[in-house]
């Protein structure tokens, strides 16, 4: 299967990413290596690994702690959705 990251998802990715790095480059740097090590290793082997979703059709991996993935698995490929803090409220549909 292969992994396609949605605009929106890499916006996500980006923003988090870019915060956690103003005030800890390495904090930065795993959390970016453990989301792709996630997506490129473990989703593209065990698409189904992920719990099922808050929003229906959907899948959701823990990256750590305060991140998940939200990710949707068709018959090619795992589309990532979002990337979310688990303190944000999740919206209806991704």
């Amino acid at each position: 299967m292969t992994p396609v990251w949605t605009p929106r998802a890499l916006e996500d990715i980006a923003e988090v990413i870019s915060y956690l790095a103003a005030e800890n480059l390495q904090a930065a740097d795993d959390l970016l290596a453990r989301s792709l090590d996630l997506v490129e290793g473990t989703l593209v082997s065990q698409p189904n690994v992920g719990r099922p979703g808050r929003v229906e059709g959907t899948r959701e991996a823990v990256v750590s702690p305060s991140y998940i993935l939200v990710y949707r698995v068709t018959a090619h490929q795992i589309e990532i959705l979002a990337f979310r803090h688990t303190s944000r409220l999740w919206p209806d549909q991704f």
